[in-house]
């Protein structure tokens, strides 16, 4: 089980750099958009409009993502580090519902904007229990 979690921990830093490299504003970008991919990293379907995206974007809701994919970056990199002694470790990994709660910050922003994914949406409903889920097991695990 331990080992199952870490590599799940380790893939899901992949996702998480292809989402920063693709969203509007990132570096890359223009790269994607040259490609055929939409700002999302989509595909674009013939004869449709690209998605339209406010000419600028609310600094909280960069802010909020920013701050959660640095902390859990990081936190990541450092339960690679084996020479950690876990019980040093253990204190780190115990911010990672903190930088969680401000990823959920950063998604319900994006899904209260409605822009890319209305939250009365099929995805945007998703997103939102999977979030208040996890949320309220890191606060049931905090708390109780």
């Amino acid at each position: 089980m331990y080992k199952l979690h870490k590599y799940l921990g380790v893939a899901a830093l992949l996702p998480l750099i292809a989402h920063y490299a693709t969203v509007p504003g990132a570096p890359d970008a223009d790269v994607a958009a040259a490609s055929g991919l939409s700002a999302a990293g989509v595909a674009a379907i013939p004869g449709s409009a690209e998605p339209t995206q406010r000419e600028e974007e609310s600094p909280p809701v960069d802010l909020f993502g920013l701050v959660a994919m640095i902390g859990v970056s990081l936190l990541i990199l450092i339960s690679l580090n084996r020479k950690i002694p876990y019980n040093r470790w253990l204190i780190t990994h115990r911010f990672m519902g903190l930088f969680f709660a401000i990823a959920g910050i950063h998604v319900f922003l994006v899904l209260y904007d409605g822009q890319a994914i209305p939250l009365l949406s099929a995805p945007g409903m998703v997103l939102a229990v999977l979030l208040v889920t996890g949320l309220a097991a890191y606060a049931y695990k905090r708390l109780v």
